[in-house]
């Protein structure tokens, strides 16, 4: 039984939520009580039936069902202009309900925790983002195949998806580390966009056995970038997802290269071992995606959504988490920037993505 599942039913006046892994550790479930409650403890360590160690119990804000009518209040509020100068908003991880503001005043941050109560949490100095055009200028609904950026590492983002009302984008596991805020910019040593805010991590999947995924907390949109880094047009929104399948046909979109199509799936379903530098891991749930050119996967495209139009629908297969370093060549993409700081970065046809439905069985998520 999950307890995502039934934990707003069953407890309703203090369940808050959960999380798979933290800081320390991905090998742990922690779930959010409004206050502590050892009789609601010794129940959900029942029902999930883990040993001790793997659990852990964490104080949330408030229980998920205020969260959810706090968080419909405050979008009200912003879409009748209440609200001036909000970047983000949404339910994050201590089942707050986080407004982000480009203002930074300490009476801007009083008069929302007065007008609203303890539920909120507010950060404030955000960058606004106003154009959409191009894949480090983006603005919300977040497009998929944009930069994402802690200001040092880039990734790309995927999906949009959702849990209950949360909203959420996927992104490959390996690229930040949990509780981080990441913004729409390419880091060092490009140095490029608006970098607006995009949201902080929620869920973070990165180790032995396991997929290797994570959950910006953030409204993106089924349209991903088509073109090249800099994006030129959009594709087709996404309207399903689809486990890959041996040979099936499909695109790329990363923020570094560029989208590149006529890929094809093989291994679908195998593990892999990937060496990530610092660590190496044998991933789960992986399919070998190939294609035509040695220029389509570099650093910094992990987490591109990987999709293709099957019977005239877009559908999303997965992430991409690896290039495979076999024929590897230098990226043409960004080459002046990368030389100018002393880095090398290789490119190829072929690499490794998480296969989708992995992900969405692991936290319990659908399209948005």
């Amino acid at each position: 039984m999950k307890i995502r599942e039934v934990g707003p039913s069953m407890f309703p006046s203090v369940y808050g939520g959960m999380a798979t892994g933290n800081e320390a550790t991905q090998d742990i479930l922690e779930v959010y009580l409004s206050e502590p409650d050892p009789d609601v403890e010794k129940q959900i360590r029942d029902l999930v039936g883990l040993p001790a160690e793997k659990l852990s119990f964490e104080t949330a804000r408030q229980n998920l069902s205020d969260a959810e009518a706090l968080n419909k209040r405050v979008t009200a509020d912003i879409n009748d202009g209440k609200l001036e100068g909000v970047i983000t908003w949404g339910v994050v991880r201590d089942v707050s309900v986080l407004i982000g503001l480009s203002d930074k005043t300490d009476e801007r941050v009083e008069a929302l925790r007065e007008e609203y109560g303890q539920g909120v949490s507010v950060q404030t100095g955000l960058t606004p983002s106003t154009a959409t055009s191009g894949r480090a200028d983006d603005s919300p609904e977040w497009y998929g195949g944009d930069f994402v950026s802690n200001s040092t590492g880039t990734c790309t983002t995927a999906f949009p998806v959702k849990w209950q009302s949360n909203k959420y984008i996927l992104t490959a596991g390996h690229c930040f580390g949990l509780t981080e805020s990441v913004y729409n910019y390419a880091g060092w040593p490009i140095n490029r966009g608006l970098n607006g805010y995009i949201g902080g991590i929620t869920n973070h999947s990165f180790g032995n056995g396991v997929p290797d995924a994570e959950l910006i907390a953030a409204d993106g949109s089924r349209s991903i970038w088509d073109g090249g880094t800099l994006g030129s047009g959009l594709n087709s929104p996404v309207v399903g997802f689809s486990d890959p399948w041996n040979g099936a046909p499909m695109c790329l979109s990363g923020a570094l290269d560029g989208q590149y199509c006529s890929f094809t799936a093989s291994n679908v379903g195998l593990p892999v071992t990937v060496n990530y530098g610092s660590v190496t891991y044998t991933v789960s749930n992986t399919s070998l995606i190939t294609g035509p050119s040695v220029q389509a996967i570099g650093p910094g495209d992990s987490g591109a959504p990987v999709f293709g139009s099957i019977g005239g629908s877009q559908l999303g297969f997965g992430i991409l988490i690896a290039s495979s370093n076999a024929g590897a060549v230098p990226c043409s993409n960004w080459s002046a920037q990368y030389a100018a700081a002393g880095v090398s970065r290789n490119c190829n046809s072929s690499g490794y993505i998480t296969n989708i439905g992995a992900v969405l069985n692991m936290w319990g998520l659908s399209l948005d």
